[in-house]
């Protein structure tokens, strides 16, 4: 009895210890969300910074395809050129390089950050004094030669290269730059800072180089030339990486994250034996495939529509301009999809997939209304030729949505949590492949696709710089007056389309079966 009655007290006091500890906690967690945004702010700030800064090359190459169709380059120069998209969807391959390799004394982040930005950075301005050189004057349609063309993608590949490296840094050192109550703000900051940049980076861009739009709205004194040009705009912003990057390196500091909370990681050897494992899953083999083949049949609508407004006569600075009333709508899309497929996300993309097709249809109708709606004396569409392509964007914007984000929370919800950023990078990376490869074949077949009349000789021709291939189905004649036919971009609209309509027959079994089977199925084995 004495000694159940000396137990007694000890019992208590740790019951007690264990109700203070357990309180204290709850005041932690509450004061902490009083705090909100408090401490944060100026973290915020750098971190829209630096992915709005990522976002002006990603801006820049995705205006450079309208400069080269005002060139005349053909489209099978710009499936060339669209190789530049590709090392953001490889950047997996050298991220376990990023994550594995670093000085501790300067930063697990800022060991890449620092170097690589500068290097952004100088390779702009490096860039902007041959920029004029490979591609001529902006404002002019002076051709560009398949060489020209040819260095022009390698030194935006190699820029993209960086900037995606960049990316890779910036997105671990978010999730430690933010205090832990405040970091579901990381992907908020990627969101709106990168959509700003590349805003900039297009266009803002396009609206100042264009000498009519800078005429109308922003001088009194016209001019031959905007405001800036991409030489001159170029420069400034390698001018801006410098600034922001040298302010970064002797003003913040970085915490290791891993040693605050004793976390474990892979190293490289193991990072890459993690993603085979995750790839030798049957069904994650399955979605892979998925992945790699659901673009196919919006391919010429996503990759050559744009390029062809802007060849039959609808300027580039106002086709840019026409993505500014889409951004709200950009905003709240996101969440509207989120919340009507949350419970069944594959069955929601399959059901919604065949809005992509129809958009290519749309699409089709809207670049040969172009051809009909023009002025053919002064080059100008009417205000209702206007909001029907914002309307048609509109609606591919949706449609694209409902895809892609669908697409992710069925990710999101298959990741094994164990291992969940490996796997989400992975299955993301691959996403990102099923986009870019079809791309560049949708661009490369648009000429070979297209046939003219060559009324002298009366026979078939095919178009300057074709390739062999259909060189052997036609007579070539390149000197003489030539007739358009048959555009190479309705022709593929429709072979994409059929394709599309046959993969979901193919597939309906498939995702029927991926939503289905039982999470343990997506779990590597340990």
């Amino acid at each position: 009895m004495k000694n159940s009655q000396r137990k007694n007290p000890s019992g208590s006091e740790t019951n007690g210890k264990t109700i203070e500890t357990g309180i204290q906690q709850m005041q932690q967690v509450a004061e902490e969300r009083q705090l909100g945004l408090k401490g944060d702010y100026l973290n915020l700030l750098l971190l829209l910074t630096l992915y709005f800064l990522q976002g002006i090359p990603i801006g820049l190459i995705e205006a450079l395809p309208l400069i080269l169709v005002n060139k005349k380059v053909p489209y099978n120069q710009q499936a060339v050129f669209s190789i530049v998209y590709w090392p953001f969807s490889l950047k997996l391959l050298w991220a376990p390089i990023v994550d594995s390799f670093y000085s501790t004394r300067f930063g697990r982040r800022k060991s890449w950050f620092v170097p690589v930005q500068y290097g952004i950075g100088f390779f702009m301005i490096a860039l902007s004094f041959t920029i004029d050189y490979i591609i001529g004057d902006t404002s002019t349609e002076e051709k560009v030669s398949p060489q020209n063309v040819v260095l022009l993608t390698i030194a935006f590949f190699l820029l993209i290269f960086l900037t995606a490296t960049q990316d890779i840094a910036v997105d671990g050192w978010a999730l430690t730059m933010l205090s832990k109550r405040n970091v579901e703000y990381a992907p908020s900051c990627n969101s709106v800072g990168q959509t700003m940049g590349v805003l900039f980076g297009n266009t803002v861009f396009l609206a100042l180089e264009s000498a009519d739009f800078c005429n109308r709205w922003l001088r009194s004194t016209p001019s031959d030339t905007g405001i800036v040009s991409l030489r001159s705009y170029i420069l400034f912003w390698g001018i801006a990486y410098l600034i922001v990057t040298t302010f970064v390196m002797l003003f913040k500091h970085e915490v290791d994250y891993h040693k605050e909370t004793g976390e474990t990681e892979l190293n490289i050897i193991e990072t890459y034996k993690m993603l085979w494992k995750i790839l030798s899953l049957r069904t994650v083999r399955w979605f892979v495939l998925i992945l790699l083949t659901c673009k196919i049949g919006s391919a010429a609508s996503d990759a050559v529509t744009k390029l062809k407004l802007v060849q039959y006569g609808l300027k580039r600075q106002n086709l840019g301009l026409m993505k500014l009333p889409l951004i709200p709508l950009q905003l709240i899309l996101p969440f509207i999809v989120t919340k009507f497929s949350i419970q069944r996300p594959m069955k929601t993309f399959y059901l919604t997939y065949p809005m992509r097709l129809l958009v290519g249809i749309v699409d089709c109708f809207i670049v040969w209304g172009t051809t009909q709606a023009i002025n053919t004396e002064d080059r100008t569409f009417s205000a209702s030729y206007y909001v029907l392509v914002v309307l048609v964007f509109a609606l591919q914007m949706f449609a694209v949505y409902c895809s892609s984000i669908t697409i992710w929370a069925f990710m999101a919800r298959v990741s094994d949590p164990l291992i969940g950023g490996t796997y989400m990078t992975l299955l993301n990376t691959v996403s990102n492949i099923g986009g870019t490869w079809v791309q560049t074949v949708a661009l490369y077949f648009v000429d070979l696709l297209s046939f003219q009349w060559c009324p002298e000789n009366g026979y078939f021709c095919v178009v300057k710089n074709a390739t062999a291939v259909n060189m052997t189905l036609t007579n070539v004649t390149v000197d003489q007056a030539r007739s358009p036919i048959v555009d190479g971009y309705y022709v593929e609209s429709m072979i994409c389309i059929l394709i599309g309509i046959f993969w979901m027959l193919l597939i309906r079994n498939n995702v029927k079966w991926l939503e289905s089977v039982p999470r343990s199925l997506w779990r590597c084995k340990k």
